[in-house]
């Protein structure tokens, strides 16, 4: 697979994954009033103050724990450190994956 396939498949694994990352805001919230404190601008998944976590909670691990979650990934609320021995994506990339994946879906939810 090249580089723009593999980026295709993690972008949709990431989606899968922001999906329930996006029920368990909502019924944390009991709906979606948590969309608008996020600020898209400086929406950045690989920093523990703004990523979607850390805008909401304040920070990434209080808001694991305000959600009763053990680990962010299977919620697409962090990278997966599989993908790098999988696909080869580094932190970096994968986060920045992440990111763009959670701001179209934001955007598709404003």
């Amino acid at each position: 697979m090249d580089y723009e396939g593999i980026v295709l498949e993690v972008q949709a694994r990431f989606k899968y994954r922001a999906a329930r990352g996006v029920k368990a805001l909502a019924d944390r919230y009991a709906g979606y009033s948590w969309v608008a404190k996020i600020d898209l601008a400086t929406l950045d998944m690989s920093n523990c103050k703004d990523c979607l976590l850390g805008q909401l909670f304040g920070d990434y691990y209080m808001g694991l724990n305000a959600l009763g979650l053990p680990s962010g990934t299977a919620f697409g609320f962090m990278e997966d450190p599989g993908f790098f021995f999988e696909y080869g994506l580094s932190y970096e990339e994968q986060y920045a994956i992440l990111t763009r994946v959670w701001v179209e879906e934001l955007r598709g939810l404003a």
